[in-house]
């Protein structure tokens, strides 16, 4: 149980920060061949975190949609800027460049997400992850420039592999599809993955929360979920995300787009 529970607060320590500093919520299926009827250039929306009990501001970020070419293709160029301040103290800045391939039927492909970020000012993680989906792999860099340590990784892809940018859009993606519950590989930023769980159920304001949490047996039970909800209108865009904000006992957060 020990070891599951080390496992647990590494993916919610990772899976909060990265959700709050860089969510992406466009409309997707398999983030491969997908309908697009969300991005559009120009587009800028921010998002805020709060602490839950105290409304005390935690995190924000904002999102920038720009149209490209390169080397004769099109694509959504999406750059975030992230900041928050997680429960020890410690202050996170973020910028992450993402890339979505415009096919010539208007749909998308998610190409490739590039981040770097700074702890307390200090140059902290820096990651890339490009998705080759004809080959069905993904090639990932990740470098802790704390420690000084630096990892690569190919990750195999079936249509429930998801990166931890592409989570909101997925899992939208699932409530257009009517699913009420499901499984997915979670790819996280430093190249682990892990098997997730997620319910899907209407709520009582005309919306849908989608419940989601590691894939343990039988300890999954008494962990806490994190929770996303979407309009119950389609395309039922993001709400708002409601979760510990790093890991069993910490305080909860509640994000939402202001603007």
């Amino acid at each position: 149980m020990k070891i599951r529970l080390t496992c647990y607060n590494e993916v919610m320590k990772y899976l909060i920060i990265f959700i709050f500093l860089w969510i992406l919520p466009i409309t997707s299926s398999a983030l491969y061949g997908i309908n697009n009827p969300a991005l559009v250039a120009g587009d800028k929306s921010t998002y805020e975190t709060r602490l839950k009990e105290s409304g005390k501001l935690a995190g924000s970020s904002e999102r920038e949609v720009q149209k490209a070419r390169y080397a004769g293709r099109d694509y959504f160029v999406v750059k975030t800027i992230g900041q928050a301040e997680i429960n020890n103290g410690d202050k996170l800045t973020s910028l992450t460049t993402s890339y979505y391939q415009i096919n010539s039927d208007g749909s998308i492909n998610v190409y490739s997400h590039e981040g770097e970020s700074k702890k307390n000012g200090q140059p902290f993680s820096y990651v890339k992850i490009t998705f080759d989906w004809p080959s069905r792999v993904a090639g990932l860099l990740f470098e802790n420039l704390d420690k000084k340590q630096t990892k690569t990784k190919t990750i195999e892809l079936t249509d429930n592999t998801v990166y931890t940018s592409d989570l909101a859009p997925y899992l939208q993606a699932c409530v257009q599809n009517k699913r009420q519950a499901g499984k997915l590989k979670l790819i996280i930023p430093t190249g682990d993955t892990y098997n997730m769980i997620f319910q899907i159920k209407s709520d009582s304001d005309n919306s849908f929360r989608v419940d989601l949490k590691p894939d343990l047996g039988l300890l999954s039970g008494i962990i806490p979920s994190i929770t996303f909800w979407f309009q119950g209108e389609a395309p039922h865009h993001f709400i708002r995300y409601e979760g510990p904000q790093g890991g069993p006992f910490s305080p909860i957060v509640v994000e939402k787009k202001i603007k």
